[in-house]
């Protein structure tokens, strides 16, 4: 399994983020990481009795080597497939992207460290400006090619090349959070094209009377796979709020236990989560739980002559 880590600075919104999409499954560990620390180039230690910093003289090579072969280091970026940057674009976000460039700058340098052979840099970086709900589309936009502009041109100083970087502008209280998270996802799913070419299959196989076909994460509403066609974002908000709607009808209900026997012994087994309605504009739409906490939503077009 890889690892997939969420850092920024104080006040980004990385908790938030967690709880909206998570319910509280997930628990912050809110790790606090100096990495001005990992940028200095000399090797200090503490003393207990009187914390003075005691320093020493050594080539650059071997600080590199010290600072690189550390196991704390180490297992920061070890298994380590996404890491998800959180920059709040409200405050003044300079400091934040000096930090984003230092980190891409150590997991650049560590990977180089570590694998000899000349492996491809494989961990994506995925920068999630934060908070645009406040702002106006324009001063959105702008703000992104501000920001994707100065990461570009900080990269290219340090000569970092073939880094992964991919931007979103997220808000916990709309959709795009959700399908910024999706999209991440998806990447460290290997059998992605499998499934993709299987919801194709099915649209397929009945006659595209389907409009969109999602599979669903229940818990978190992250679609970890859909049909090949483009996503409408108003189509995934339809296909989310039903799967709330499924949740909060299916706790007034008394769920119906039906009972197998086999050798002798009493099983109980429940059916999964299954919902199916009509909407006012020709569209039906249809649940049906596939798996353990995995559900596929399909918006049907009624008015298709299939």
């Amino acid at each position: 399994k890889k690892k997939v880590l969420v850092m920024g600075l104080d006040r980004s919104g990385k908790s938030s983020i967690t709880k909206v999409l998570f319910n509280n499954d997930v628990k912050p560990k809110n790790k606090v990481i100096n990495l001005a620390l990992y940028k200095n180039n000399s090797n200090t230690s503490a003393n207990e009795n009187n914390s003075s910093k005691v320093g020493f003289d050594a080539d650059e090579d071997d600080l590199d080597d010290g600072f690189y072969n550390n196991p704390g280091f180490s297992q920061f970026f070890d298994d380590v497939g996404t890491i998800i940057y959180v920059v709040d674009s409200t405050s003044e976000y300079l400091a934040s992207l000096a930090n984003l460039s230092m980190l891409i700058e150590l997991a650049y340098k560590f990977h180089k460290k570590v694998n000899k052979d000349g492996d491809a840099f494989n961990i994506n970086f995925e920068v999630l400006i934060h908070k645009v709900d406040i702002l106006n589309e324009d001063f959105k936009l702008d703000t992104q090619r501000d920001i994707i502009q100065r990461i570009q041109d900080e990269l290219l100083d340090l000569g970092i090349e073939n880094v992964s970087i991919n931007f979103y502008l997220t808000s916990i209280f709309d959709y795009t959070i959700y399908e910024a998270f999706s999209r991440i996802t998806q990447k460290l799913i290997l059998e992605l094209p499998f499934l993709e070419n299987l919801l194709d299959n099915f649209i397929m196989n009945c006659h595209n009377s389907i409009d969109k076909i999602f599979l669903f994460d229940i818990n978190s509403k992250i679609y970890i796979s859909t049909d090949s066609s483009p996503v409408n974002i108003l189509s995934y908000e339809v296909c989310s709020e039903f799967i709330d709607v499924t949740l909060d009808l299916k706790d007034l209900y008394e769920e119906e236990e039906k009972q197998d026997t086999q050798d002798k012994k009493s099983l109980v087994r429940k059916d999964g989560l299954k919902a199916f309605s009509k909407l006012n504009n020709n569209f039906s739409i249809y649940l049906n739980e596939v798996y353990k906490n995995l559900c596929v939503v399909i918006l049907v077009n009624n008015n298709s002559s299939n």
